[in-house]
C-alpha cells in the first residue's frame, strides 16, 4: 500500500467534519494519515513544536534562578573578587553558579527533547492502533491535539519544578 502522506502540518479547516448533516467517514476536503509511521512523525513534529518553547523558557528561568541564587543567599558559593580601577575589591557573580545554570539549561533541553520523543512514540502508535482497530481514518488534527495535551501535562509538572527552585 503506497503512502500518500500529506505535507506537514497538513491542517485544514475542520468545519465540514463537525457538520452533523454529513456522515461520510472520509470528508472530501480532509487530509488523513494512513500509516502508523505517518501518525508517529506528525505527533513527533507537533511535540517538538510545543515542547521546545516550554522547556527553553522553564530551563532559562531555572538557570537564572540558580545563577542568581548566591546573590540572595548568605551561604553562597565563593565569589571571585576583582580589583577595580580605584583599588576597591568588588565581588562578581560566582563562576560556578553560571556554569551550574548553563548545565541546568542544557539538562532541561535534553530532558524536553527526550520527553517529546518518548511521549510522541507512545501516543503516536497508540493513536494509530486505536484508529486502525476501529477502522477510522486519522485526521491530521489528531496528532496536533494529542501533542498539545501532552505538552499541557508536561507544563503542570514543570510548574512544580520551578516553584521548588524559587
Amino acid at each position: 500500500m503506497a503512502s500518500n502522506r500529506p505535507t506537514f502540518p497538513g491542517l485544514y479547516r475542520p468545519q465540514f467534519e463537525l457538520d452533523p448533516s454529513i456522515f461520510l467517514p472520509i470528508q472530501p476536503n480532509g487530509q488523513y494519515l494512513q500509516n502508523a509511521g505517518d501518525v508517529y512523525v506528525f505527533t513527533l513534529y507537533w511535540s517538538f513544536i510545543f515542547y521546545t518553547p516550554l522547556f527553553v523558557i522553564t530551563g532559562a528561568c531555572a538557570a537564572l534562578l540558580l545563577a542568581l541564587k548566591p546573590l540572595r543567599s548568605i551561604h553562597a558559593l565563593p565569589t571571585t573578587s576583582t580589583v577595580s580601577n580605584n583599588g576597591k575589591l568588588t565581588n562578581s557573580l560566582p563562576k560556578r553558579a553560571i556554569v551550574y545554570g548553563g548545565v541546568v539549561f542544557l539538562v532541561y533541553i535534553i530532558v524536553g527533547t527526550g520527553l517529546a520523543v518518548i511521549g510522541s512514540t507512545v501516543v503516536g502508535f497508540l493513536i494509530a492502533g486505536v484508529y486502525e482497530a476501529g477502522r477510522f481514518q486519522v485526521s491530521t488534527w489528531v496528532p496536533f491535539v494529542w501533542a498539545l495535551l501532552q505538552t499541557l501535562v508536561a507544563l503542570t509538572s514543570m510548574c512544580s519544578l520551578i516553584i521548588e527552585l524559587i
